[in-house]
């Protein structure tokens, strides 16, 4: 079974656009490899929040659980206990972690709090976030 139970590195590899199937009948696409799908993670510092919100809109709040094991709290006990990444990154108050499925909307959301990972997400459209990195989850084996 491919899940996450044994843990997961937070790899900072060149990321390949996700698996979009093309529509039609032209032998141009009929023989494209299908890429596997995975997840992804974004991490970003909190540069500050805006009284005037940027635009007006609606926004998915945090999921809880992205299946194969990749659920908030496990996902928040090898934040907490271990690191996680594997370039040196040290975080910093307000710090977000995203975690992302290839196939789904849903993410999940932490941020760096009083010197702990904790459940937590930012309003999109009154908050400035400056992209530090990003990557994909990869399993941890054995």
């Amino acid at each position: 079974m491919c899940d996450f139970e044994k843990g997961f590195k937070l790899c900072s590899c060149i990321l390949e656009k996700p698996n979009t199937k093309k529509f039609g009948k032209s032998k141009k696409y009929k023989d494209l490899p299908q890429k596997k799908l995975g997840y992804r993670w974004y991490l970003s510092r909190f540069v500050q929040s805006v009284e005037e919100p940027v635009m007006e809109g609606i926004y998915e709040l945090p999921s809880k659980d992205l299946g194969k094991g990749l659920n908030d709290d496990w996902i928040l006990i090898n934040l907490n206990l271990k690191n996680c990444f594997d370039f040196e990154y040290f975080p910093s108050e307000g710090d977000n972690l995203i975690f992302r499925s290839d196939d789904k909307y849903e993410y999940l959301s932490f941020t760096f709090t009083n010197g702990t990972w904790t459940k937590n997400h930012y309003e999109p459209f009154s908050t400035i976030l400056k992209k530090l990195n990003e990557g994909k989850i990869e399993m941890i084996d054995g």
